[in-house]
């Protein structure tokens, strides 16, 4: 279970890029930031740092990695639990300008 708090939900999802990153995701698809940089027309090494803000709370799941031409791509999926607990829908409910809901 999800146990984040208001303030670290908030804090999640303050910046605008990280409240439009989850809508790129497909729900239980794998997607590297590489994938949401292209859909959102984002510099990839600002989705890439958003992702890993994300990731690190929970928001995005680290499900695997690849070496591609001497680099690691990392895939992501989302985290249904974090966003689907009351402290998020509660977020979202009191932000609905976010677009999330």
């Amino acid at each position: 279970m999800s146990n984040l708090t208001k303030a670290e939900v908030a804090q999640a999802l303050k910046h605008p890029l990280r409240r439009k990153l989850p809508l790129t995701f497909i729900p239980d698809r794998l997607q590297s930031p590489t994938e949401a940089a292209s859909s959102l027309n984002e510099p990839l090494s600002a989705v890439s740092y958003h992702v890993k803000v994300l990731a690190g709370y929970k928001f995005l799941l680290l499900r695997a990695k690849e070496q591609v031409r001497g680099a690691q791509k990392s895939y992501y999926l989302l985290n249904d639990e974090v966003w689907n607990s009351p402290s998020v829908k509660e977020f979202i409910t009191q932000h609905p300008s976010m677009g999330l809901d």
